[in-house]
């Protein structure tokens, strides 16, 4: 049996799959964790061949001679995807002002987070935006998710 023979092709078919790879691993016949660096090397294999091949397909499914058809138990829609616009381009005075206050103000802001970063404890200070009123400041809150990271060597 090949490759494409045994990925699934269709939304019940992927589910399917997915149940069987972690039953698989829950009756202990698979080690999660060696699941894990095959599913991420799988994706990264994905992602190439999907890169490479782009080209190929949109030619492929140019064939069909419609925006929207159905093949291989899927429906296959040619669109716009991730449309960008380029204002510095239009060389608009207001836009680019904007802009570069957006910019500045982007940079004072990493500025405040790097201090905040490094409070330990609850500090009082004068603020100039508040007319040099006292303020309480409080150290932030961190906070972070436990995963498994996996580099492909």
């Amino acid at each position: 049996m090949g490759l494409t023979e045994i990925i699934p092709t269709t939304k019940s078919e992927a589910v399917q799959f997915a149940d069987r790879l972690i039953q698989s691993v829950m009756d202990g016949n698979m080690n999660a964790l060696e699941l894990h660096v095959k599913l991420t090397a799988m994706t990264k294999a994905i992602d190439d061949v999907k890169s490479r091949l782009r080209d190929v397909t949109l030619d492929e499914a140019a064939k069909y001679g419609s925006k929207s058809f159905e093949a291989y138990t899927a429906k296959i829609e040619l669109a716009e995807l991730g449309t960008k616009y380029n204002y510095e381009a239009c060389c608009d005075p207001l836009w680019n002002e904007a802009n570069q206050q957006v910019n500045q103000w982007s940079e004072k802001r990493k500025e405040r987070e790097s201090f905040l970063k490094t409070l330990k404890e609850t500090t009082v200070i004068a603020s100039e935006s508040t007319g040099g009123e006292q303020v309480t400041i409080h150290p932030c809150i961190k906070s972070s998710t436990t995963g498994i990271k996996i580099t492909l060597i």
